[in-house]
């Protein structure tokens, strides 16, 4: 695993936030080091992008990063994080954040069986997919967690040259 300010980065989801998230976040010096998405094209055109890894399923993507992003519709989220929990895969040391803007860390409290810490990182910033990227730079990002989990966010969101709201988790 890499150093607390440059953790290494999966998306899960390569549509509209999470190709705006994963070209900024690449743009800002972070590895993107896979990206999974339901539609494979869309995966494999975001990985090429970044310099990622495009692979079939979010338990590969989730499997070889310290921080994932689930950039997925709030729908899926929940199933989303639920396939990766029933894995049985370890994820100690490892962070798994959702983007939705309605829920907490709760929604995804099924990954605490695996190791990983969970919680949100929503940007509070409209994205329309890749060329949206740079309206990162100033946004407000929703910050939810806690530990080396928040210290990983706050470190993201300073790289993008955005600003952290903080929600106190206790």
């Amino acid at each position: 695993m890499e150093g607390v300010g440059t953790p290494s980065l999966a998306i899960i989801g390569a549509g509209r936030a999470g190709s705006a998230l994963a070209i900024a976040a690449h743009d800002a010096g972070y590895r993107v080091a896979a990206v999974a998405s339901r539609r494979g094209e869309m995966a494999a055109r975001l990985a090429h992008t970044v310099g990622a890894s495009a692979v079939a399923t979010p338990l590969e993507a989730t499997s070889v990063a310290d921080l994932t992003l689930l950039a997925v519709p709030d729908g899926a989220i929940a199933t989303v994080a639920a396939s990766i929990a029933g894995s049985g895969i370890s994820l100690d040391g490892r962070g798994v954040v959702h983007l939705g803007a309605r829920f907490g860390p709760e929604l995804i409290a099924s990954l605490r069986v695996t190791g990983a810490e969970v919680g949100v990182l929503h940007p509070l910033q409209a994205l329309a997919g890749p060329d949206s990227a740079s309206l990162l730079e100033g946004a407000y990002f929703r910050v939810d967690a806690s530990g080396l989990l928040r210290r990983r966010l706050l470190g993201l969101v300073a790289a993008l040259r955005a600003t952290p709201l903080e929600i106190d988790p206790d």
